[in-house]
């Protein structure tokens, strides 16, 4: 189907991963068989089991047989949210974690542009090493944007701090997809009316 037509089906929100990971990346996730002749995959974050996945986050072949499965026609790809790594202070180990995985999106792009739309990472913790990966994800890499998380440590999305990420978005007129993250509470949640606007 055409995706420009308004009956394409079109998912916006699906993560994906590497099947395999650098060294440097395996300092925050770390990918392991599940079992013996099981080709599902376990995570380990920061050395703590966080959940195991299925081969449609890895392999984009059984991705795209599912999708001609479910009839969709198009879906836009991003990270999976626990490799934000925000609350690293290695700000140059998480960059380099956010380019291989931008990298990676961006590769299953271009070998298959009628099917995938990508997002990309960036280590909004540290402003200008954000800003300048999202230039490049944009401008070399092709990729429509960025997901961030809900927040970031302490800052919240209107915080000062990331002003000049948010300029950087509108000169380049990026797309960004925010996902929850790790909730917020108490006086940072009620300030926005939270619990009186969610229920």
């Amino acid at each position: 189907m055409d995706i420009t037509s308004p009956l394409a089906r079109i998912d916006i929100h699906t993560h994906i991963l590497p099947s395999s990971l650098s060294a440097n990346a395996q300092k925050y996730l770390e990918l392991r068989p599940h079992a013996e002749g099981d080709p599902r995959l376990d995570m380990f974050h920061n050395g703590k089991f966080f959940r195991t996945i299925e081969p449609n986050c890895f392999d984009v072949n059984v991705r795209l047989r599912e999708m001609d499965e479910n009839k969709t026609d198009m879906q836009v790809l991003s990270t999976i949210p626990v490799l934000f790594n925000y609350s690293s202070t290695n700000f140059e180990g998480v960059l380099g974690v956010s380019r291989e995985l931008n990298d990676h999106i961006a590769s299953i792009c271009r070998q298959h542009p009628t099917r995938f739309i990508g997002l990309g990472t960036v280590p909004l913790q540290a402003s200008e090493l954000a800003i300048n990966e999202l230039r490049r994800c944009v401008n070399e890499l092709g990729l429509k944007g960025v997901q961030i998380g809900t927040h970031v440590n302490e800052w919240n999305l209107d915080s000062p701090e990331l002003d000049q990420f948010w300029c950087e978005v509108e000169k380049l007129d990026a797309c960004v997809f925010v996902h929850p993250w790790d909730m917020p509470k108490g006086e940072r949640f009620d300030a926005y009316w939270m619990p009186w606007l969610c229920g």
